[in-house]
């Protein structure tokens, strides 16, 4: 609903353009990047990727929260003269994974089927690895399968390669696991995901409770008597 509002407001000062770029974002085929000035998630270096209606709420809190900031929406959307050249690269990419993989991924003549069931897979993968890691950095990082203490990050490119690999049903493959190619290089840098995240904040939650329920208790002793002088 958000994206759409935008694209009427920029539909006023061009005839079309409203409407052409409500079908692309309805084919996911731009992206939305919000900038304010010298904000610390929102900064204009920083590249942050609006990708839902929640996204843009907290957008528009950053924008409320500094009024004389420099407000940049970014609509981004592939260069069209790249497409054949990402055709290319798709092919010679399925080439690779049907060395790599075997007869598993053997290559399919229905090309355009093909890009349109990749492209598919690849939101999907997308929704899950945001819906379990949250986040909104550019780049996503998810855990290293064989070693939960470690991570890596999934491009763009990553990302294209991963759903190909689904597609043609590439053996170990999954929504966790990726294809074994340079492209996931693991690091020795720990991510976690929202469950994680929520089960720590209530261990120390529940800690600080605990803490402040001993204070509030007096520590009892033994009677004091106390004796009188004899007058």
């Amino acid at each position: 609903m958000a994206h759409h509002n935008v694209a009427v407001a920029l539909g006023k000062t061009k005839q079309h353009l409203g409407t052409h770029i409500d079908l692309m974002d309805a084919n996911g085929l731009i992206k939305w990047q919000g900038a304010v000035k010298k904000h610390t998630v929102f900064g204009v270096g920083r590249n942050t990727v609006i990708a839902s209606d929640a996204d843009f709420d907290s957008y528009v809190d950053a924008i409320l929260a500094n009024p004389n900031s420099e407000v940049i929406i970014r609509v981004i959307m592939a260069d069209p003269r790249r497409t054949a050249k990402e055709r290319k690269s798709e092919r010679a990419q399925s080439d690779a994974l049907a060395i790599a993989y075997g007869a598993q991924v053997a290559r399919n003549p229905h090309a355009d089927v093909d890009a349109q069931e990749r492209m598919r897979i690849t939101k999907e993968l997308y929704k899950y690895h945001r819906q379990l890691y949250g986040g909104n950095r550019e780049l996503m990082r998810v855990k290293d399968p064989a070693d939960p203490a470690r991570s890596f990050c999934v491009t763009a490119d990553g990302y294209k390669t991963w759903s190909m690999a689904i597609l043609h049903g590439a053996r170990g493959v999954n929504q966790d696991t990726p294809p074994k190619t340079d492209q996931f290089v693991s690091e020795n840098e720990a991510v976690y995901t929202l469950a994680e995240l929520a089960a720590q904040a209530t261990n120390r939650l529940s800690k600080h409770k605990s803490a402040a329920a001993a204070q509030e208790i007096s520590p009892s002793g033994p009677p004091t008597h106390v004796s009188s002088a004899p007058s």
